[in-house]
């Protein structure tokens, strides 16, 4: 209830389970922005507005599927791996083509935007990751009408909003560091 009250409109989660324990609290729209994992699809499929996380042909015909049994088009952005590190999720540039010629056979995703990560820095070190993303944001933007570049997060946010973001990826800055509990 506070989010809504301050004017937040979308709830961004990394994990699955994170959204079905809050889904229906608060009058928000979930976006799942975390690595999804194909059989965690069918949980959230008919929960979120967006999946900002799309990195593979495998993951989008699962969410296909579950979206076709549960009648809606989910909104997708794909995940571009900027610093090109191994370590994160996210395709590199020159996968998308794959990725954006494949969802003729997906007709219940909607590809709207890009979601970028880049590396772990300072924010000043990061200027020219963004600037890239923001170049092949606007060249999607025209060439398939995508309305979204998602990216900066609590630590970068206002390098990311001056180099062309139009989302930025905040939950730290409002709510505090996540503390996950020990996997078992």
């Amino acid at each position: 209830a506070a989010l809504p009250a301050a004017g937040i409109r979308i709830a961004g989660e990394n994990r699955v389970q994170e959204i079905l324990e809050k889904y229906g609290k608060a009058d928000v729209s979930f976006h799942m922005i975390g690595h999804l994992q194909t059989n965690k699809v069918k949980y959230i499929a008919d929960k979120v507005d967006c999946i900002q996380s799309v990195d593979s042909v495998r993951l989008m015909d699962e969410i296909e599927r579950q979206c076709a049994k549960c009648g809606r088009t989910m909104r997708i952005f794909f995940e571009i791996n900027a610093g090109r590190e191994p370590d994160k999720t996210g395709v590199f540039p020159e996968a998308l083509p794959e990725l954006i010629g494949h969802l003729p056979a997906c007709p219940h995703l909607a590809f709207d935007g890009i979601m970028a990560m880049v590396p772990n820095a300072p924010a000043e070190n990061n200027r020219e990751y963004y600037l890239q993303m923001k170049a092949l944001y606007d060249k999607l933007k025209e060439e398939y009408g995508i309305t979204t570049l998602s990216m900066g997060m609590s630590n970068d946010y206002a390098e990311a909003a001056e180099c062309g973001a139009n989302m930025i990826r905040v939950g730290t800055a409002l709510v505090g560091p996540r503390v996950y509990p020990a996997k078992e």
